[in-house]
């Protein structure tokens, strides 16, 4: 009797964190029973990983804030699985690609992969399938709780069926098992089902481009603001900081011999000799919190000692840049954050000084 009463309580406690929370909880759990209720949210109790990876499967915010006069919001947030990227969790802007699940495995089409309870597959409680046709981008800020990953198994075969989709091949014959039939009659129910699972998603979307349009808007300001700068783009080498301080103005070149056994450790190096624009930045990152990346300034000619200037970082992955920020002699310039920076990863850098 004491057991029964405890389910009670703790069904009763869900139910009062669904309401305040803005229905954390999908509709469509809540809809199947209060069992699977209860076993969904102690699945949702996982801490917040380190990595973001594909297969992974997440519950979304009904509510992301972009910006001061951009909110995004569902009333029935959705599970989601990773398709693409990686990375940490951190980063609210960085966009991903993810594919929406549905419990309604019966509206199943071909490009839907079905995960079964009784399969020993299922990392949830329930059947459900994953809509690889309705890949959607998102924002890694929309991304509430890690739930759970799926098996190396699941997420071969999910991939497979995603990359024959994507390069528009024939569907493996090994997959016709976990996936629907083709849709093709007009009048096929499964056709206004798909209509209404892409608007169920497109919070995700709406804030994923958003996101694109404001980068570019303040890319654009940045770029006016700045188009009659003087801007020099280099490439980071690594070297000893006290052989460019010691050389004379001249072109630009790599300044250490193969035989240094000076006892200075090489770092990473941005440097600029020409005559009256000559200046030196040391390429720095905390492995702590905050995880700063920024720039020491050396060497910093006279005839631009002290005016403004912007930095910007390119990598393979991100770009980073820095505020206005006043140029001179041991100055540190603040670019960005991110725990996974890599000096060697660093394509360009380009530093915008004004006339």
């Amino acid at each position: 009797m004491k057991k029964i009463e405890l389910l009670i309580d703790l069904v009763r406690f869900i139910e009062r964190d669904i309401d305040m929370n803005n229905s954390k909880i999908p509709y469509e759990i809540r809809k199947i029973s209060r069992a699977k209720v209860i076993d969904f949210y102690n699945l949702s109790k996982n801490l917040v990983p380190n990595e973001i990876t594909p297969g992974q499967i997440w519950s979304t915010h009904s509510i992301f804030q972009l910006s001061e006069t951009q909110q995004f919001q569902t009333d029935e947030p959705r599970l989601v699985v990773i398709l693409q990227d990686e990375g940490k969790p951190i980063h609210n802007l960085d966009p991903i690609i993810v594919a929406p699940l549905s419990v309604h495995i019966s509206m199943a089409s071909e490009y839907d992969f079905i995960v079964k309870q009784n399969s020993g597959n299922s990392p949830l409680t329930f059947d459900f399938m994953i809509e690889v046709w309705n890949e959607t981008p998102a924002l890694k800020g929309q991304l509430n709780k890690l739930i759970c990953s799926l098996s190396e198994e699941v997420t071969e075969n999910l991939f497979q069926l995603y990359w024959s989709r994507l390069i528009n091949t024939e569907i493996p014959e090994n997959l016709r098992k976990y996936i629907g039939t083709r849709v093709i009659a007009e009048d096929d129910p499964r056709r206004i089902f798909q209509e209404e699972e892409i608007v169920g998603v497109n919070y995700l979307s709406k804030a994923a481009t958003a996101a694109l349009e404001l980068e570019f808007e303040e890319q654009t300001e940045e770029v006016t603001e700045t188009k009659n700068w003087l801007k020099f783009e280099l490439k980071p080498l690594l070297g000893k900081l006290s052989d460019y301080l010691r050389k004379p103005t001249s072109s630009f070149v790599v300044a250490r011999a193969a035989n240094n056994i000076d006892s200075e450790e090489d770092s990473w190096l941005v440097v600029q000799l020409e005559e009256n624009e000559k200046f030196i930045f040391e390429l720095l990152n905390k492995h702590q919190q905050p995880y700063s990346i920024y720039l020491k300034a050396h060497g910093i000619d006279s005839n631009i000692s002290n005016r403004h200037c912007i930095i910007t970082i390119k990598t393979d992955k991100h770009l980073f840049r820095s505020a206005f920020a006043v140029l001179r002699e041991g100055s540190k310039i603040e670019v960005g954050q991110d725990p996974d920076f890599r000096s060697k990863d660093v394509e360009s850098v380009e530093v915008a000084i004004e006339k």
